[in-house]
């Protein structure tokens, strides 16, 4: 029977670097013998304290200092003094600090899920109340929704290479063990798992461990040719001035009312003097009274008025400070295309979003239906919204004429 499950170890697969050049980079800078950190961890068998930690019986902030007492014995009986600066707890959180997503692998693991592949994450980790653990739980759930099932060793009592953990990982996939292959960077870990009939992947050389898994798979996931979405500066746009966290806010809530009645304007009216240049500084600074756009009421600006009173700007600013965020995430969809309907409705004077920006959208979204509107700008609902309404209501009926179609959502 072929593969049909993939199991991927967090720390050195799927996020780098690995503990162990961490770990080395810190004995270097505190001149600690070479492989003085992983001799500590390993010492102790089954009463080590790092031990209890993966397997979630102390949390990481009681482990340090039992850390950090059994490096003090071990310099001791190895005659030579820890330097003042030495601190675990900095350590680690280097770790967690510099640790980033590998994002050829997470495709690698998208691709076999998507093929029907069933996906897990499987690896030895802590339970953490340290000052970063939100870095971590952000992590975790950035790639836990890639994947059908993580298993952390510190939720079920069981630490790799132990054989258990893998039989439990194995029976919660309803695999058997020749039916998966398990990426992890430390042999001993794979030696285990080797042993109980899987196919192991050393995967401490990520473009190595990728030409392994295709050989194991027969899919192809090294393509040094494929097109990645283009970065964008956020200061070469017109919201980068929503970068410096505080300016934004202040100016576009010192006067609510000023705010609205310079933002919505229509595409045949003139624009406020919204500045475009040292947009740190501020973009209203010289708007004193702006004018009511014939597309809203008093009544309309008073409502987003009153909205903004309880909310503030800081909510919807920040979608645009997740710009980079947003781009790497788009970057593990490479390649894939959109199979439902879609529809998109473009505004000819749109300064913000411009038809040309959709050009080749067809490409990626083949089933996609493109409406212009005439002689309209960025807010298409208020400037036109008969025509908008008009679109919406015959692409839903044009859809749902077709069964082929339908089944698709």
């Amino acid at each position: 029977m072929g593969l049909r499950a993939a199991l991927f170890d967090l720390g050195g697969v799927l996020v780098r670097p690995s503990a162990n050049v961490i770990f080395s980079q810190a004995e270097e800078d505190l001149a600690l013998p070479r492989g003085f950190l992983n001799k500590v961890i390993t010492q102790g068998g089954l009463e080590s304290p790092y031990l209890h930690l993966m397997k979630g019986e102390i949390t990481f902030l009681q482990w340090v200092p039992l850390m950090e007492e059994d490096c003090r014995k071990l310099a001791a009986a190895s005659k030579f003094c820890l330097p003042e600066q030495f601190s675990i707890q900095k350590i680690f959180e280097d770790m967690i600090s510099k640790g980033k997503i590998n994002y050829p692998m997470l495709r690698a693991a998208i691709t076999l899920r998507n093929k029907g592949y069933k996906t897990c994450i499987l690896t030895n980790n802590w339970v953490d109340d340290g000052p970063q653990r939100d870095v971590v739980a952000q992590l975790m759930c950035t790639l836990s929704k890639h994947f059908d099932l993580v298993i952390e060793s510190c939720r079920i009592g069981m630490v790799k290479p132990d054989p258990e953990i893998y039989k439990f990982a194995l029976e919660a996939l309803k695999v058997g063990p020749h039916e998966a292959v398990f990426l992890d960077d430390i042999g001993a870990n794979l030696k285990k798992a080797r042993e109980l009939g899987m196919v192991t992947i050393l995967a401490q050389d990520t473009d190595m461990a990728l030409k392994e898994l295709e050989k194991s798979t027969g899919i192809q996931f090294l393509n040094h040719s494929v097109e990645r979405p283009i970065a964008v500066q956020p200061n070469n746009v017109a919201h980068g001035y929503v970068e410096v966290k505080g300016v934004a806010e202040a100016e576009l809530e010192q006067d609510l009312t000023r705010t609205f009645k310079s933002i919505f304007k229509g595409s045949d009216e003139k624009m406020d003097s919204i500045s475009t240049k040292h947009i740190e500084n501020g973009i209203l600074k010289n708007v004193k009274d702006p004018f009511l756009s014939w597309m809203l009421t008093e009544e309309d600006i008073n409502y987003y008025v009153q909205q903004y009173k309880k909310s503030g700007f800081r909510g919807p600013l920040n979608w645009y400070r997740n710009w980079d965020a947003n781009w790497r995430w788009s970057c593990t969809a490479t390649k894939r295309r959109i199979l439902i309907p879609a529809l998109l409705v473009i505004a000819e004077n749109d300064m913000i979003l411009s038809p040309q920006l959709s050009e080749n959208m067809e490409k990626w979204v083949p089933y996609l239906k493109k409406e212009r509107i005439k002689n309209c700008g960025h807010w298409t609902q208020l400037e036109r919204p008969r025509e908008v309404n008009q679109i919406l209501i015959k692409w839903l009926k044009d859809v749902t004429k077709n069964p082929s179609v339908v089944s698709m959502l």
